[in-house]
C-alpha cells in the first residue's frame, strides 16, 4: 500500500499551518515542506525529491556503521578524511589511477614488509633527488653518480671511475686501478702489480695457509712461473732470523733442483757439464743496465755419477774479469780440492796458469824416507824428510837433497 501525504498548489501552501512532522508536497513545484505546529506552510526541505537530479546534503551523513553500496561512481570536489583503513580494489585486475600528487611521506605500516612491485610487475623508471638503503640493490646496470655523504662523487658512470670507500660484498669482476684499502677477504684471481699492504692471511686452492697474516709468517710453499722480484730501497734485502743449538744445523737457504719438471722430476747428472742446483749472483748497475759482476754456483761434481742416495757436489766461485768475461774460476770439489783457474782440480789446493804469493811462511809436509817412498811421486815435488832432516825434491825421476844436489837416501 502506498503512503500519499498531504498536497497542494504553492498558492494554497500559506493558507494552512502543518502539524509538527507533518509533511506537505507542492505538485507545482516539486518542493516538500515539514510542519512544526506554528509555522504557516511549513518548512521547505532542502533538494529536489523527484525532479532534482543532483542532490546535495544540507548536512553531515551520519552512516551508522552502514556501508555505502552499489555500482557506479563517486565523483568528489575537496578533501577526503579517513580515520581508518581504506581499501582499494578487491583483485589484481582492479585498476588505480592517481593523478593528483602526494604531498606526505608514503609510509608502509610494517618495517621491511612490503614491495614496491613484483618480480614480474615492475615499475619503469623512477625519479629521486636521494635514495638511503640498508640492503642490497640488484640490477642489470646502473647508470648514475654515486655521492657520498659529504657531496664528493664517488662514481662516475661517464668517466668510469670509482672514488670513494666501498663496504660490502663483491660478486663479480673488478677491471681497473683500484687506489685504496681492502679490507676483507678475496676469492679469485688478482692480475696486476699489488703496491702496498697485505693485512691478512694467503691461503691455497687446498685450503693451506701459505701466509699467515696473523702470526706474519710464510708457513706454505710458494710456487711461480716468472722471476719473483723483490725491491727495496734498504741495504738489506732479505733478513733471516732462526735458532741453532750445537751439533744441530742453523738456519737454512735451501735450493731444490731436477731436471723433467716441477711435477715429474728427473735425475741430476755430473758428466762433462754438471748440472748446476743453485746460485748467488751479484749484478752492478753498468749505466744502462745490470751486469753480473760474481757468482756462486752449487752443481754437481764433473766426471762424477749421480746415484739414490748419492749427488757428488762441488762449489764454484765465478767472477767478472775487465772484459766483462765470466772466466776466473775458484772451485771446491767433492773430493775436497780446491782448485784456481782450472774446473778440475788435481790435488787439495791445485793453482792453474799463474803465480802463488804467500807474505807468511811455508810449511811442507813432513814424511819420513818409508812415507815419500809410498806416493806416486811427479817430477818438482818438495818435501821434507824427517828421516835424515833434510829439504828433497823430485828431479828427473828421482829423489835428491836441495842443499847439495846429491841423491838422497833411501
Amino acid at each position: 500500500m502506498a503512503l500519499q501525504i498531504r498536497r497542494g498548489l504553492e498558492a494554497d501552501r500559506t493558507s494552512f499551518t502543518p502539524n509538527e512532522g507533518e509533511l506537505l508536497y507542492v505538485t507545482d513545484t516539486g518542493s516538500v515542506y515539514i510542519g512544526d505546529g506554528t509555522t504557516a506552510g511549513g518548512t521547505l526541505v532542502t533538494g529536489d525529491v523527484v525532479n532534482d537530479t543532483s542532490p546535495s546534503l544540507g548536512g553531515d551523513l551520519n552512516l551508522n556503521s552502514n556501508d555505502i553500496v552499489g555500482t557506479g561512481n563517486i565523483n568528489i570536489t575537496g578533501t577526503i578524511t579517513a580515520t581508518g583503513n581504506i581499501n582499494l580494489g578487491d583483485e589484481s585486475t582492479d585498476s588505480i589511477s592517481v593523478v593528483g600528487s602526494l604531498t606526505t611521506n608514503l609510509t608502509p605500516a610494517l618495517d621491511s614488509n612490503v614491495d614496491i612491485g613484483t618480480n614480474s610487475l615492475r615499475w619503469r623508471n623512477g625519479y629521486f633527488t636521494g635514495l638511503k638503503v640498508d640492503g642490497q640493490i640488484d640490477a642489470i646496470a646502473v647508470n648514475s653518480r654515486l655521492v657520498a655523504d659529504d657531496s664528493t662523487i664517488s662514481f662516475d658512470p661517464t668517466s668510469g671511475v670509482f672514488d670513494g670507500t666501498f663496504i660490502g660484498n663483491v660478486t663479480g669482476n673488478v677491471t681497473g686501478t683500484l687506489d685504496g684499502d681492502v679490507t676483507g677477504n678475496v676469492t679469485g684471481n688478482v692480475t696486476g702489480t699489488l703496491d702496498g699492504d697485505v693485512t691478512g692471511s694467503v691461503f691455497g686452492d687446498d685450503s693451506s695457509v701459505i701466509v699467515d697474516g696473523l702470526a706474519g709468517e710464510v708457513v706454505g710453499k710458494v710456487r711461480t712461473t716468472e722471476t719473483l722480484e723483490l725491491n727495496v730501497a734498504v741495504s738489506t734485502l732479505i733478513r733471516g732470523t732462526g735458532l741453532s743449538q750445537p751439533g744441530a744445523i742453523g738456519p737454512q737457504l735451501v735450493f731444490r733442483s731436477s731436471t723433467g719438471t716441477i711435477e715429474a722430476p728427473t735425475t741430476v747428472v755430473g758428466g762433462t757439464t754438471g748440472d748446476a742446483l743453485g746460485e748467488f749472483q751479484g749484478l752492478g748497475y753498468d749505466g744502462s743496465d745490470y751486469q753480473t759482476s760474481g757468482i756462486l754456483r752449487i752443481a754437481t761434481d764433473l766426471d762424477t755419477t749421480v746415484a739414490p742416495g748419492v749427488v757428488p757436489g762441488r762449489v764454484m766461485m765465478i767472477t767478472a774479469n775487465s772484459s766483462g768475461n765470466l772466466v776466473n774460476l775458484l772451485v771446491f770439489n767433492s773430493e775436497g780440492k780446491l782448485g784456481i783457474g782450472t774446473p778440475r782440480p788435481d790435488e787439495k789446493l791445485h793453482v792453474n796458469n799463474g803465480n802463488a804469493k804467500i807474505d807468511g811462511f811455508v810449511q811442507f809436509g813432513s814424511l819420513t824416507s818409508t812415507e815419500r817412498d809410498a806416493l806416486t811421486a811427479a817430477n818438482g815435488m818438495v818435501i821434507y824428510n824427517s828421516t835424515n832432516d833434510r829439504f828433497e825434491g823430485r828431479q828427473a825421476g828421482a829423489w835428491i837433497n836441495l842443499d847439495d844436489g846429491t841423491a838422497a837416501t833411501p
